[in-house]
């Protein structure tokens, strides 16, 4: 039996345990401002590292670390766990920045930047996750500019559009179908809307507010 990830919690130490598969080990990371989500690493193969999310209601959750790569790691969470940043190490040995959310699963850094917020690189390469703000709009990390060198570097992004609940980039009567789906599922984060930790009444009346409130 390995190293074990816990939270200390009003004087109450919890084990977070591991993920199936591989050698038990797993290691906390990172908090959620709200102190709901930890983020971290679990192993589920002889060489395979992969990151997940944990809260109390969930357990342990592993997150789609194809994009990741086979060595990753969850290093840093927003408010609610809307947004997960964190480091993997792909085809190639080169590492890339991921950031995951409920709705669009894991994506490198990179391609959110350039393919999503049609926002050129330059030449930078993003190899190094370091922090992401409450509210998921600001990252930092490490990377290599277009020189060469390593360098810090500081992105701004849009908010993360909670109502877009199928992804499509159009808020629909599709997405209340889609949320109300995901409600009776009780799939992972996405349900809880108002971030309290239970699926109720309050989080289809938080979706509404959401979709009301559109996408900036």
């Amino acid at each position: 039996r390995g190293n074990e990830g816990f939270v200390w919690d009003r004087g109450e130490l919890i084990r977070l345990g591991d993920l199936p598969g591989g050698k038990f080990e797993s290691g906390a990371y990172g908090v959620s401002p709200d102190g709901r989500v930890v983020v971290g690493q679990g192993w589920v193969g002889t060489t395979i590292a992969a990151p997940f999310y944990w809260t109390r209601q969930t357990g342990m959750v592993q997150i789609d670390q194809i994009v990741a790569g086979k060595s990753a790691s969850a290093s840093a969470v927003s408010t609610g766990g809307r947004r997960i940043l964190g480091t993997g190490r792909g085809e190639g040995r080169r590492q890339n920045v991921f950031l995951w959310d409920p709705v669009s699963g894991t994506r490198t850094l990179e391609y959110v930047l350039e393919e999503v917020y049609q926002h050129p690189l330059n030449g930078w390469t993003l190899s190094q996750s370091g922090d992401i703000t409450p509210d998921g709009t600001v990252i930092v990390g490490r990377g290599t500019n277009p020189l060469g060198e390593r360098e810090a570097f500081l992105v701004r992004i849009p908010p993360f559009c909670y109502a877009d609940c199928d992804g499509d980039d159009d808020l629909t009567f599709f997405d209340f179908l889609c949320f109300q789906v995901r409600f009776v599922a009780g799939d992972s984060l996405y349900p809880d809307c108002d971030s309290d930790g239970e699926r109720t009444l309050f989080d289809l009346l938080c979706f509404q507010n959401e979709f009301a409130a559109g996408c900036s």
